[in-house]
């Protein structure tokens, strides 16, 4: 499910691929606190869905072209999401 939702989202290359790069080398006990201390994360057992939201938001804003658009929290909040789809594939 995690990864059918996350392969439905329509991304430009450059984005996904620098997320891609980063995923084997990240620890996501460290990049989920990262996120958690932002406040993108309310539901430290399950954040799928508050990191789904949150990168929905960035990429609206990416779209719009707005000052406040962070590529750097958009490409980890990628990477967090992919490491999470990676790990139920794993757990099933």
């Amino acid at each position: 499910m995690l990864h059918t939702e996350l392969n439905s989202l329509k991304r430009p290359s450059l984005l996904l691929n620098a997320a891609r790069s980063a995923v084997g080398s990240c620890s996501i006990d460290a990049l989920l606190q990262r996120l958690t201390n932002f406040g993108l994360i309310q539901n430290k057992r399950n954040p799928w869905r508050d990191l789904m939201n949150f990168e929905r938001e960035q990429d609206h804003m990416r779209r719009q072209a707005s000052p406040s658009y962070s590529v750097a929290l958009h490409i980890e909040c990628l990477v967090a999401l992919m490491v999470l789809a990676t790990k139920q594939i794993e757990c099933d």
